[in-house]
């Protein structure tokens, strides 16, 4: 089976309608990348809701930005660019919603505050690396 491969190229002038703020070069970039966006953000995200959330996000910041673009390689290799770096905020946002969510837990199962249960995080932390290396320095 031939494996199909998927021209993302535009014509030059539609990518200079599109600088000029030009509606209709914008929603035909859009109509272009938007299946290769959603894939990408699909492949790094869990849920489709999310990827399609990357998509939004990537393309506002393409018509806020499409003047930046300088053709200096390819407009997709830009779009991709601004793509997973919109995918990435959204894994580590969620990931630090991930810590709070447990730091929260952890403070409301021991009856004290955040700030309390990370301070004594802290200090079991300095307390177990004195240990490990006391005991790394005996004979």
């Amino acid at each position: 089976m031939q494996e199909m491969t998927i021209s993302l190229a535009v014509p030059d002038i539609l990518v200079a309608r599109a600088r000029a703020g030009d509606l209709e070069a914008l929603e035909a970039l859009y109509r272009a990348f938007e299946t290769p966006v959603y894939n990408l953000a699909r492949r790094m995200l869990r849920h489709p809701e999310e990827a399609e959330d990357v998509l939004q996000e990537t393309f506002l910041e393409v018509v806020k930005s499409i003047r930046s673009y300088r053709g200096e390689g390819p407009l997709w290799a830009w779009i991709r660019k601004i793509a997973a770096s919109k995918a990435l905020m959204r894994i580590r946002r969620e990931q630090l919603r991930g810590v709070e969510l447990l730091d929260e837990e952890i403070a409301e199962l021991m009856g004290k505050t955040v700030s309390f249960s990370k301070s004594q995080l802290a200090r079991a932390h300095a307390r177990l690396r004195r240990m490990l290396e006391t005991e790394g320095a005996a004979p």
